[in-house]
């Protein structure tokens, strides 16, 4: 089970703080059912509950399904039923007045997040409901961050004679996920990938970014997202 990588999500409370504002904003206490699609712990599951859902079905086909059903009992909610499945596999399913899904991995689209909107849009919500995020940018930024690179070129330094110059290629040409300081930024982050309503079938590559580097040597780049709800 890959409780480390909820403990992280959990952890940010940026992330977590987001989410809970946005169904703060369009829960009706008393009212409103909440759709969570891959739910993992059922965080925002027991915040939708907390927040005054009538009733929330929360989706989670991994093994972390059992914990989310764990702390959900915990913390006294009954209101929350968790659907060990995936939203994309249900037959019939119950329809509610907000779909909320936080699968958006480190990289945007990461968790197939638009097909599981497209899919939750049709068949999970409710006509004139709420989907959270109904809209996504990622934005692409260059960073110059020496003690990064060095960590990735590590493959250089192995010395004993041996070349290891092909595994730094492929190091340098993989996808990490790192912290870095705003000083560290090559210039303004610029949008990379678009997702909205209007273009709820695909997400949409904007067209290429490019800067300026000058002297200055370009390192592998960092990636952000941001999120918000819509009506549809």
């Amino acid at each position: 089970m890959r409780i480390e990588y909820h403990r992280t999500l959990v952890a940010d409370r940026v992330r977590v703080a987001a989410f809970r504002d946005a169904l703060a904003g369009v829960i009706e206490k008393g009212q409103s059912v909440v759709v969570d699609i891959g739910t993992g712990t059922g965080i925002l599951a027991m915040l939708a509950a907390r927040l005054g859902a009538r009733k929330v079905y929360a989706y989670e086909k991994a093994e972390i399904g059992a914990v989310a059903e764990r702390l959900i009992k915990a913390n006294r909610l009954r209101n929350v039923e968790v659907i060990p499945a995936r939203s994309t596999e249900i037959i019939d399913p119950p329809r509610g007045d907000i779909v909320v899904s936080e699968t958006l991995g480190n990289y945007a689209l990461e968790e197939f997040l638009v097909e599981t909107m497209n899919d939750a849009r049709a068949r999970h919500l409710k006509p004139g409901g709420m989907l959270i995020p109904g809209a996504l940018d990622q934005f692409v930024c260059p960073v110059i961050a020496p003690r990064v690179f060095d960590e990735l070129t590590v493959w250089n330094g192995v010395g004993h004679g041996l070349d290891f110059g092909p595994a730094c290629v492929m190091s340098l040409n993989n996808a990490y996920v790192r912290k870095f300081e705003p000083r560290e930024l090559w210039g303004e982050g610029r949008a990379a990938i678009a997702w909205t309503r209007s273009t709820s079938r695909r997400a949409i590559a904007c067209a290429g970014r490019a800067w300026r580097p000058g002297r200055r040597r370009i390192r592998p780049p960092s990636m952000d997202w941001h999120c918000g709800g819509r009506r549809t």
